[in-house]
């Protein structure tokens, strides 16, 4: 190659390297379809939790290992506990990794298929053993509170 044509290809080369590079094309994403109904299945719509006031819950029940068992109901973001016969309500709380919910007196923290279930003088490690849907009743915010009521009643404000 002659000295020119060899000067005209790295000022080439130069210029294409100060140049704003271009950015990668992304491949198009092919977009997901959508089945259709089959025939012999029927179409359903989804529920709407305001009419008649029930929420859809999941009751897990766990076995500890000291034999205790206790049965937790979720609805969003409280549970209702069933301990040794008494109920006890938990909000559920921050947690790092897994679900954490706390009460006055217990609090359960699960992950996965296993909780600690923390109690005043003890925690103990527990295993799930069964798991179901369960049909909550929403709360009625048209309902005073029982406390409000008595209140009420006693001429407390």
């Amino acid at each position: 190659m002659t000295r020119s044509a060899l000067s005209l290809v790295v000022v080439a080369l130069l210029l294409n390297a100060c140049s704003d590079p271009q950015p990668p094309q992304q491949p198009e994403q092919p977009v997901a379809e959508i089945p259709a109904p089959q025939p012999d299945q029927p179409v359903t719509e989804p529920e709407d939790e305001s009419d008649g006031g029930v929420q859809s819950g999941q009751a897990i029940i766990y076995r500890c290992d000291d034999g205790t068992e206790f049965e937790l109901t979720i609805m969003g973001s409280s549970a209702h506990m069933e301990l040794d016969n008494t109920s006890y309500e938990l909000r559920q709380q921050p947690a790092a990794s897994g679900i954490f919910h706390a009460g006055d007196l217990w609090q359960v923290h699960s992950k996965a298929e296993t909780a600690l279930l923390i109690g005043p003088d003890s925690t103990r490690e527990c295993d799930q053993v069964a798991t179901r849907e369960v049909d909550v009743p929403a709360a009625d915010p048209a309902e005073p509170a029982a406390s409000s009521a008595e209140d009420a009643e006693q001429g407390v404000e």
